[in-house]
């Protein structure tokens, strides 16, 4: 299984209050699972928001799991991945992202 972790650094503007902060995490969950009900190659997603704002702190993170590399790599040219409002959105209010991408081994599931 590969395990696929992101994320995401909002721009300053993104995040200027709590309230705007707010409503751009729920729109970014919200197109989160709008992509895992329309990819049957996600196995699961847990959606995260950090505790803490900061300089060097991510806003938020998704942790996907798939079945393989190459399902992974479906999932990222599909789509649900490509979906051009959800990436409209994403490119507004993201200001980088990191990404790794893993395999978990069969004894640690």
């Amino acid at each position: 299984m590969i395990r696929h972790v992101v994320l995401w650094k909002l721009k300053p503007e993104a995040c200027a209050t709590p309230e705007i902060l707010q409503a751009n995490l729920t729109k970014i969950r919200e197109n989160h699972r709008i992509m895992d009900q329309n990819s049957p190659l996600i196995l699961r997603m847990e959606l995260c928001q950090s505790v803490r704002q900061g300089e060097d702190i991510y806003e938020f993170g998704a942790i996907m799991d798939f079945a393989s590399l190459e399902a992974l790599l479906e999932y990222r040219a599909s789509p649900a991945h490509l979906e051009p409002e959800a990436k409209a959105f994403c490119d507004a209010v993201r200001e980088r992202k990191a990404t790794i991408d893993y395999e978990v081994p069969d004894s640690a599931l």
